[in-house]
């Protein structure tokens, strides 16, 4: 909700987290583009954008892409959305698996809006092939990359090497400690 999300945005600020900040206005962007606020989201867009503009991560900007892509969408400016789309899958695809079976299937349906029922079933086959084929299940020894500082790590001096884990995406307010190995660089703390 967006009473939440600015409760969020309080929490960011004061612990000076500009990435946590991205994406609570890139959140406060999609709110009112769901309920066809035009102005209102594009006013969120502005602060969204100066925050992922200094941030060295890729996926807050595919995921602002990703919100420009759906408001684009909400006003059927259907090659606008596709680019943005097409913008947010770049990164996503290597980086956030979930992110991407939902971005392109935001894609599928830009395309068929457009009329592009050929071209809409590319990424369809593609969002169907990434959920066959992604094993959410890694069951290797792995030592998890520190990605992040947090006074929970404080006492730890050495990593220690897991058996394994399930993959999941970080949630947006999200503060990822641990990441897994390769390509996908799940969350693990």
């Amino acid at each position: 909700s967006q009473e939440i999300s600015l409760q969020r945005e309080g929490l960011a600020r004061t612990s000076h987290d500009l990435e946590s900040l991205a994406y609570v206005y890139s959140w406060l962007a999609f709110l009112p583009a769901a309920r066809g606020q035009w102005s209102e989201a594009e006013g969120w867009l502005i602060p969204a954008s100066e925050a992922v503009e200094r941030l060295p991560s890729a996926r807050p900007a595919a995921f602002l892409s990703q919100v420009r892509g759906y408001l684009a969408y909400q006003r059927q400016a259907y090659d606008q959305a596709e680019a943005h789309f097409g913008s947010a899958l770049a990164a996503f695809r290597t980086r956030d698996p979930m992110e991407y079976v939902l971005c392109v299937g935001m894609l599928a349906l830009t395309r068929a809006e457009r009329g592009d029922g050929l071209g809409a079933r590319a990424p369809a086959r593609e969002q169907e092939t990434v959920l066959a084929t992604r094993s959410y299940i890694f069951e290797e020894a792995f030592t998890p990359g520190l990605t992040s500082r947090s006074p929970i790590m404080q006492s730890i001096t050495a990593l220690p090497s897991l058996q394994g884990y399930i993959g999941t995406t970080a949630k947006d307010a999200a503060q990822v400690i641990l990441r897994g190995p390769e390509p996908y660089r799940d969350p693990v703390l």
